[in-house]
C-alpha cells in the first residue's frame, strides 16, 4: 500500500505509523496494529510532542479491547486517562478493563464520570456510545455483578432509551427479566413508549 512504500521511505514518521494501525485494525490484524500504534506514540515522545495525540491511545486501547488483553492493558490505561482525564473513550476503556478485572465498583465509577462527561467534547473524536448509551449498559453488568438487579434493570432500559435499536441492553433486559421474574412487576409501570421499545424487535 501506498502508506507501507511511505514507511520504506522514512521509516521514522510517528502518523505514518499511526495510519498504518488504523487500516490493520480496520482489517482485524490486530498484532500488526499493536505494533504500529507502538511506534507511533514512541516516535512522538522521541520528537519532544508530550503527551502524544489522544487518538493514538484511544486506538491503542481499542485493539488491546479487541484481543482481550485486559492484564496487559491495565497498568498503561491508568497513565493514559490521567494525561487526558476529559477524554471520554479512554474512561470508558478503563471501565471496560476494570469489569473484566471483576473490580465492579471501580468500573461503575468509571462509567459514571463517562456519562458526565458526555460526547459533545470538540477536542477529540469520540466513539458515539460511549458517554451514553454503552456506558449505561456497562454500568448495568457492573450492577448485575453487585447484585443490585434493580439498578441494572434501570441502567439497561436507559441505554435503550437513548439508543432505541441498542440490542446488547434489549436482550440484558430479558434475561434480567427470566432471572427474576419479580422485575416484571416495574414494567406495568413504565410510560407506554418505553413499553413499546420493550416490546419491539
Amino acid at each position: 500500500s501506498l502508506l507501507l512504500r511511505e514507511l520504506a521511505e522514512e521509516k521514522n514518521h510517528s502518523w505514518t505509523h499511526y495510519y498504518l494501525a488504523a487500516e490493520y485494525y480496520r482489517s482485524n490484524e490486530f498484532n500488526k496494529a499493536f505494533e504500529h500504534v507502538n511506534q507511533s506514540i514512541e516516535l512522538f515522545i522521541n520528537e519532544g510532542i508530550i503527551p502524544p495525540p489522544s487518538m493514538l491511545y484511544s486506538l491503542k486501547y481499542s485493539i488491546l479491547m479487541e484481543t482481550g488483553s485486559w492484564e496487559g492493558a491495565w497498568p498503561g490505561i491508568k497513565s493514559a486517562v490521567k494525561m487526558y482525564p476529559d477524554y471520554v473513550d479512554l474512561k470508558f476503556y478503563m471501565g471496560v478493563i476494570l469489569y473484566y478485572k471483576k473490580m465492579y465498583q471501580e468500573a461503575l465509577d468509571c462509567f459514571r464520570k463517562c456519562l458526565e462527561l458526555g460526547e459533545s467534547n470538540l477536542n477529540y473524536l469520540t466513539i458515539k456510545g460511549l458517554g451514553s448509551f454503552s456506558a449505561w449498559f456497562y454500568a448495568g453488568l457492573c450492577f448485575e455483578e453487585l447484585k443490585n438487579e434493580e439498578e441494572a434493570f434501570l441502567a439497561y432500559l436507559k441505554a435503550l432509551i437513548i439508543s432505541n435499536n441498542y440490542i446488547p441492553a434489549r436482550e440484558a433486559i430479558t434475561k434480567l427479566i427470566n432471572m427474576h421474574p419479580s422485575l416484571a412487576d416495574r414494567i406495568k409501570y413504565l410510560k407506554p413508549e418505553f413499553m413499546r421499545l420493550l416490546e419491539s424487535n
